[in-house]
């Protein structure tokens, strides 16, 4: 999952924070495209299944064609990433050393 997080920040500059309820992604307010984090328990066999999808952020009503060069950029990327992710079951443990990661991230940052 720390690959899966360094690759997400590398390829769209959103970036994993943190909070109480654990790890989640921020993206950058003037992309198109954000990446999400969806975790989903699996309580009869302990694990989290983590998987990632990719939303539009913004839309307006126009766009000129620097717009619609950057939201281009920005599938590209999108298409290359989720390509890139897998979906992650992780044990309860895993979970909690990720989000840890994740605070520790944050808070250096």
């Amino acid at each position: 999952m720390t690959k899966a997080a360094y690759l997400i920040e590398e390829m769209t500059g959103c970036l994993f924070k943190y909070c109480k309820s654990g790890a989640f992604i921020c993206p950058d307010r003037a992309d198109y495209l954000a990446v999400n984090m969806h975790k989903k328990a699996d309580f009869e066999a302990k694990t989290y299944q983590i998987s990632f999808d990719v939303y539009i952020q913004r839309i307006e009503c126009s766009v000129d064609l620097e717009d619609l060069i950057k939201l281009r950029q920005e599938v590209d990327k999108a298409y290359e990433l989720l390509n890139k992710l897998e979906t992650y079951m992780l044990t309860p443990e895993e979970m909690k050393e990720f989000d840890d990661y994740i605070f520790v991230l944050d808070q250096q940052r």
